[in-house]
Parts: C-alpha cells; structure tokens; sequence
C-alpha cells in the first residue's frame, strides 16, 4: 500500500507546506463570528493535544469527509496519529485512505558556547520553519481496540470526583478554593483573586454549573490573568473557553453559560484575527494542562506539581507576543 507522505517529493512537500499554512490563515479569519469560534472549541476538546494551527486544519480536511469504501459522508474526525504509529499500536491504515496534514516543527540544534572557564556549554534546539506531515485518524484504521482516553461523566459521584481533582490542580498552582453566600460575590459565580491565591464559588452552585464556574476560575490561574494591561473582554474569553474545552472533554454541553461570551468575541478586522490566533494557543495550553490533569490518577497532587512546571516553561515567554518567542536565539516551545 503507498502512503501519498512518504511518496513525495521535496517540491511537494513545500506546496503541501505552504497550502496547509494558507489554510491556516483562512480558518483563523472564519474564527471572527462566533459560530465557527465554537466549532472550533469543540474541536479542540477532542484533539486538546494538538496545537491551535493544527486543530484548525484538522477541521478544514474533514468538513467534508467522504469514505473511500463507502461513498458516505464521515463523521468527524477523532484520533489522529502518524502511519507507524498506528502500526505500534496495533492498527494499520486501511487501503486506499488518503492522509490529513498537519504541520511539524523543522528545528536546528544550536551550541552556545561557554562564556567563561567555568561554564558548560549549552545546546538548544531553535525553530527554523515548519513542514507538513502525514496523519490518520482511528476510523481510517483498522486492528487492535483501543483503550477509552476521554473521561465522560456519569452522575453526581463522578462529578465531584471531578471537582476535587480541580482543586487539587488549583492548590498545585498555590491557589485554594472555597465556597461562599452568592451575596459576597455580586452577580458573578466565582472569582480568582490573584493577591490571596484563593479561588471563591457561589454556593448556590452545583453540579456541571459548578465544575464549568471551577473550570473557568482555574484558566485564570494558569493563563496568568493579574495583568492589569490585558484587556477583561479577552480575559473572558479565554477563560470561558477553555472551560468549555474541558466541559466538552467531560461530555457536558456547556453551551447555554458559555455562548454569550463567545459571541461577544465576533467582528472582523487585522486585530481580531491576531487576537484570536494568539488567544488560541494561550486557550489551548490552559484546557491541556487541565485535561491532562484530569486523565491521571493521582490524590495527593505530586503530578499535579509538576504539570505546574511543565505548563509555566512552554508559557514563558510567549503570553503576550508569541511573535517573539525567541530568547537568546533559542526557543522553548512553539506553536502555529
């Protein structure tokens, strides 16, 4: 069976590269209306891994999707890897499946050499561009069942033992919870205060409202939303759409609390679509770090810790300009 990746050519490769990168930048202006701003949350709920360039190629390739076997529209996709990745899990690639492109990082091994007697030298690895490659999703294959990844809740026992791994991850990042009469918070839900390291819930909340209310209260935390420069409108956002990213992750519709502010999001215009690229992969970190940490089974909030870290080196650095990521000649992470 061939594999169209691996067949090609360089000059292929680089128009594959630069369609996929047109592609891009036309989802990015389709996200100014609110509708496709939601489409693409809930996209990023399945494929919370994968960054906010990709998610949005993802969706363009299978809008349409058709399967080759039986001429019938598909369902969206769900589980993308690459071919030999399949293969080490025990699946292959059905014949005649056609592959969906996403884009890699192309990076170059850098040595800084040492400033003095005493200091080591130091190799980082810098990004020099990217290129697209080839994957396929878990309808496009065949072979050994695959374990179930996704959490889904399943009643009130499930619920709160969702809710006490959130707070779990919020005292991993110094912050408690409480819960508190709805007279103390006005008519908000819950807030983060950033000062006292203390996150506050309505009690009068409950069930999803309160995991959704905990969820959003917890992207405040790890998106770092104390910047008094950041606008609140673009706070909002990103903190209610990161909670419905992981609302959607768990099974709950948390559309009726979060559409209104995405709606507030629409328009159109150079300064919209930068703000929504660059609010996209802020979104997609936080609702990793939180899925991530709801996918482990761990009670005494040791992993948790140490997500703490992870999330904070790939955020350094690019919070506010991801433009300028590079530090030093040398980058952290990346995204596109």
């Amino acid at each position: 069976m061939t594999i169209t990746a691996i067949a090609e050519t360089s000059t292929e490769r680089i128009d594959r590269t630069a369609v996929a990168l047109t592609t891009l930048e036309q989802g990015i202006q389709e996200l100014t209306t609110s509708e496709r701003w939601t489409d693409y949350l809930r996209a990023q709920a399945t494929f919370h891994k994968y960054s906010f360039g990709n998610v949005l190629l993802l969706q363009a390739q299978t809008r349409d999707w058709i399967d080759p076997q039986t001429g019938l529209q598909r369902a969206p996709a769900t589980r993308c890897a690459g071919f030999h990745a399949w293969h080490r899990l025990g699946r292959s690639v059905r014949k005649g499946e056609r592959g969906l492109w996403v884009l890699a990082p192309i990076t170059k091994r850098i040595k800084v050499d040492a400033q003095t007697d005493t200091d080591d030298e130091k190799t980082f690895e810098r990004l020099v561009g990217f290129k697209a490659v080839s994957v396929f999703d878990v309808s496009q294959t065949e072979g050994k069942e695959l374990p179930v990844i996704a959490s889904r809740l399943q009643g009130d026992s499930d619920e709160q033992a969702v809710f006490n791994q959130l707070i779990l991850l919020g005292i991993a990042h110094g912050f408690t919870t409480e819960t508190v009469p709805q007279a103390e918070l006005g008519q908000a839900n819950g807030d983060a205060h950033f000062g006292m390291h203390r996150i506050r819930l309505s009690e009068e909340l409950s069930g999803e409202m309160r995991l959704k209310t905990m969820a959003h209260e917890l992207a405040h935390v790890l998106l770092q939303h104390q910047d008094p420069d950041r606008h609140r409108n673009e706070k909002e956002l990103e903190a209610e759409s990161t909670a419905f990213v992981v609302l959607h992750h768990l099974g709950v519709d948390a559309g009726q609390y979060s559409f209104g502010y995405v709606a507030g999001w629409a328009g159109g215009g150079k300064d919209a679509i930068e703000g929504i690229r660059l609010s996209g992969t802020r979104i997609q970190k936080a609702a990793h770090a939180i899925i991530a940490a709801l996918e482990r089974d761990d009670n005494d909030g040791r992993e948790l810790a140490d997500s703490r870290e992870r999330f904070n080196d790939q955020r350094r650095g690019r919070d506010d300009d991801q433009r300028n990521a590079y530090r030093d000649g040398a980058t952290r992470s990346w995204d596109f």
